[in-house]
């Protein structure tokens, strides 16, 4: 009984995924063009062809008496007034009806709708808001507020689709935990997402020298290991994701293998695009990728502190890499950041020439005093075997790991 009805639930829901995707497609032109509906949920399976679209070429997000004066100005609620999502959600309480519906819409609402969005009348009668693009820019990245607002719309109840303009999926937010913001995951699976293991990959976004069977071995057996183990970071009642930053290169190939494995393949992206000086090779997106968050330049350490990686892994990487490795190091010393093995994978030469000489000058100094454990908790590694008797011995709990652990004087423990 209970699998028929779990039948029933994913088959209404993949009928609801496919009418947002073709409501949503019915967007007027231009793309700039604000627009807005409210359909109930019987109309969006059934007869609904096309959307009756409010539409403005008045974007909220570009009015500059918003982004200069703040939002609760008298000249930012009266462009509020006259804006299509306002009109909608305040007809909402007077429709006659008892249907809850779906907010459509081309941006995703800008943070001035929050109060009426919150709304006990309005919260009441909306199941989803479903939409093409954050709410800045139509190639925009989602902001802080945006990212904020997701979250109080999933507290109130309310189901977020991003009908992504890349991938052409519909995606749906879910929350990751209470350290980080939620990401978008792939709306035909929201529903079936335990507890999450996160592994991730860090690398070059240039070069990805031959990775790709080191990590199909690598996951492969943590994945063998899945099935035998019950440590609570690893086993049957927790699926495990991979995550990148979702570039070329190594991202590529991390974003690759995890979904050939079938594993959840993530990436926390950032826009590169800076006016004075633009990275180019950053910009492309890789094209193996099912779940993702956007943000922009400006937020790129805010971003790194939403990745929560439970199993990290390095490959050969610059100056992100870098910067990624240090977030990694400062955390565990912190304790933001859970003391787990982290792997680098590669010559023992090359992670000495990048790691060594710091961590060497830091401890002849005093100035990392009482932390010099830290080493402990990074392995060099050359090999998928070897990589995996590392995680072998952390979740049979055999590794000395954390505070009371061993010092190594290269930064990191060589196999």
């Amino acid at each position: 009984m209970c699998k028929v009805l779990e039948r029933s639930i994913i088959s209404s829901s993949g009928k609801i995924n496919s009418a947002i995707v073709k409501a949503l497609k019915s967007l007027p032109i231009p793309i700039n063009l604000d627009c807005a509906a409210f359909v109930i949920e019987n109309d969006l399976l059934n007869t609904l062809k096309s959307p009756r679209w409010l539409s403005t070429d008045n974007s909220l997000a570009k009015s500059s008496t918003l982004s200069a004066a703040g939002c609760y100005t008298k000249e930012a609620k009266n462009a509020l007034s006259l804006h299509p999502i306002y009109t909608c959600l305040k007809a909402i309480p007077y429709a006659q009806t008892n249907q809850k519906g779906y907010l459509l819409t081309r941006f995703f609402p800008h943070k001035i709708a929050k109060p009426i969005l919150l709304q006990e009348s309005v919260v009441k009668f909306v199941k989803a808001i479903c939409f093409n693009y954050p709410s800045c820019e139509p190639k925009g990245s989602f902001s802080s507020s945006d990212r904020a607002m997701m979250e109080d719309l999933k507290l109130s109840g309310i189901r977020i689709y991003w009908q992504d303009p890349v991938s052409q999926n519909l995606l749906e937010y879910m929350g990751q935990n209470e350290q980080s913001s939620g990401i978008f995951m792939p709306a035909n699976r929201s529903r079936q997402i335990k507890e999450f293991t996160t592994v991730g990959v860090y690398g070059s976004n240039l070069q990805s020298r031959n990775i790709k069977s080191i990590l199909y071995e690598l996951l492969r057996g943590l994945i063998q290991m899945q099935s035998l183990c019950n440590h609570s970071l690893l086993n049957l009642q927790r699926e495990i994701r991979l995550v990148t930053g979702g570039g070329p290169g190594v991202m590529a190939i991390a974003n690759e293998v995890a979904k050939n494995l079938g594993l959840l393949s993530c990436a926390h992206i950032v826009d590169f695009i800076n006016p004075q000086h633009r990275v180019v090779n950053e910009q492309t997106q890789n094209n193996f990728i099912d779940a993702k968050i956007t943000y922009p330049l400006k937020e790129l350490v805010h971003r790194q502190g939403n990745f929560q990686l439970d199993l990290p892994i390095f490959f050969e990487g610059g100056i992100g890499t870098d910067f990624e490795y240090s977030i990694e190091e400062v955390g565990r010393k912190t304790g933001a950041l859970p003391i787990t093995p982290v792997l680098l994978i590669g010559e023992t030469s090359y992670w000495k020439r990048k790691i060594t000489h710091r961590f060497r000058l830091n401890m002849e100094t005093g100035s990392i005093s009482g932390s010099e454990w830290v080493s402990n908790c990074f392995f060099c590694v050359q090999n998928a075997e070897q990589a995996l008797s590392v995680y072998n011995d952390f979740f049979y709990h055999k590794l000395q790991i954390g505070l009371e652990g061993p010092i190594f004087s290269d930064g990191f423990r060589v196999l």
